[in-house]
């Protein structure tokens, strides 16, 4: 699927103004973070706050303002791993796990040959916004 053409609010937009995978909007949503051991944080986000503006979010109501989630940091204080339980969204969601490694390193990503893609379905666009 040409992510591109899903638009910048698009959930394949995976690298907003180089915020991979949308971590520093989800940390902008945050409103209580705990502690919980060494380099290891639990809390409380509002995605009205991390999301302004997206109506889908608006519509889930007040739920959507105590998402909870847990982060873990590594020795040098880099964000790892962060952990938001959308379930309590959408109890099918279930937990929304992203990791961040390798800092720092080269990325040469290929394009797959013609052979080994086929289009996306138009559900499976509109799904992701398109």
């Amino acid at each position: 699927m040409d992510a591109t053409k899903l638009g910048a609010n698009g959930q394949m937009n995976l690298m907003p103004d180089g915020d991979p995978g949308g971590a520093m909007k989800i940390v902008g949503g945050v409103v209580d973070v705990q502690k919980t051991g060494e380099g290891a944080f639990s809390g409380t986000l509002d995605y009205t706050k991390a999301n302004p503006d997206n109506k889908a979010i608006e519509a889930l109501g007040a739920k959507a303002k105590v998402v909870p989630f847990t982060a873990k940091t590594d020795a040098e204080g880099r964000l790892v791993e962060l952990v938001v339980d959308t379930s309590v969204l959408v109890a099918s969601l279930g937990k929304m796990t992203t990791t961040y490694s390798d800092f720092g390193a080269s990325v040469s990503p290929e394009k797959p040959a013609a052979g080994e893609t086929e289009e996306a379905p138009e559900s499976l666009k509109k799904a992701f916004g398109g």
